[in-house]
């Protein structure tokens, strides 16, 4: 017995359910999406969830169907991820600067380098005063990589001293 040959819409739909399909990363499935669209739609409406295509961007993605006014919902899917509020504040100037950007720019592309990341980030999170983390050849080793770890947080790069005074 001959196992059955995936559909179109088969692909798509498995895609998807694992994550944003990208015109630009996966050319083949994108081209097939609008062929299978309405079928999709379908599909993913019996399991309570919506379509996003953004052709202009270029990707399409899977968002669970809001609430209805008589309060039935259905089970979620796809799950949500707490964010740290670190993430939640990079997040949040990201998307102001590009609002920025889009009002301000002709550009069809933002891009920023770390060094104007971290200058964003500085006033919400603040970096310590310190500049320079040493340790001496006493220091254990667990201890120096706590201070490697704690140091990279900041982007502060440790050093150990020296035993000719520099």
């Amino acid at each position: 017995m001959s196992s059955p040959q995936p559909t179109e819409l088969s692909l798509v739909v498995i895609h998807l359910l694992k994550g944003a399909l990208y015109r630009d990363s996966n050319e083949k499935l994108w081209s097939l999406l609008p062929s299978v669209r309405l079928q999709l739609d379908e599909y993913v409406s019996v399991l309570g969830l919506i379509l996003i295509v953004d052709d202009a961007e270029g990707y399409a993605y899977l968002r669970s169907q809001p609430i209805d006014l008589d309060g039935a919902e259905f089970p979620r899917l796809i799950a949500r991820h707490s964010l740290s509020f670190r993430v939640s504040v990079l997040l949040a100037l990201l998307r102001r600067r590009l609002a920025e950007f889009d009002a301000t720019s002709s550009e069809v592309r933002l891009v920023l380098g770390r060094d104007q990341i971290v200058e964003m980030l500085r006033l919400f999170l603040p970096i310590p005063p310190m500049r320079h983390v040493w340790w001496t050849p006493s220091t254990p080793r667990s201890k120096r990589s706590a201070i490697w770890a704690s140091c990279a947080k900041f982007g502060v790069r440790p050093t150990s001293s020296r035993s000719d005074g520099s």
